[in-house]
This record gives C-alpha cells, sequence and structure tokens, in this order.
C-alpha cells in the first residue's frame, strides 16, 4: 500500500481521478479553487480495494442480474453507470 488509504481536504496531498473516485477529485478540485466546500475526507480506492475484491468473490453477485429485471428504466441506467465506475476500479 503505497498511497495514503484517506485524503483529508482542504489539505496539501496532490491526487488523481483514479485515486479517489469523481466525487472525491471534484470536491478537491473545488476547495482547490476556493469555492465554500466544508472540510472532509475521502477514502481512496485502494482503501477500497479488498472489499470490492470480496465482493467479486462473492456468491451474491450472481444474484444481481436476477434484481436487475425487477427495476425501472430509470434506475437500471443508474445501475449500470456505477456498475461502470465499479469496473474501471476492477
Amino acid at each position: 500500500m503505497g498511497m495514503n488509504l484517506i485524503i483529508s481536504f482542504p489539505g496539501t496531498a496532490q491526487t488523481t481521478l483514479a485515486e479517489v473516485g469523481g466525487k472525491g477529485w471534484f470536491l478537491i478540485r473545488m476547495v482547490a479553487a476556493g469555492l465554500p466546500v466544508p472540510p472532509g475526507a475521502v477514502l481512496t480506492t485502494e482503501f477500497l480495494e479488498p472489499w470490492f475484491d470480496e465482493i467479486k468473490a462473492s456468491t451474491c453477485v450472481v444474484g444481481i442480474d436476477g434484481l436487475m429485471t425487477k427495476l425501472c428504466d430509470g434506475q437500471k441506467v443508474e445501475v449500470n453507470g456505477t456498475a461502470g465506475v465499479i469496473r474501471l476500479l476492477s
């Protein structure tokens, strides 16, 4: 584990989108731009990696396809978008 697992903002740590994900990266950039953002912290993708590995190895993932058939179209779009982000992390 080479990088910080938790990035606080405002702070001095330089981060990338790949390290902190979209929401965290934009919050950190907004602070750097001087916008009024309350102090906070972001869990890095490295911090979440073991959790994602466990999910991928879980048999629960098999049931997700069945659950998808019960969602309305808008929910399916949202789930597919989130799944795409998770795939990028793997």
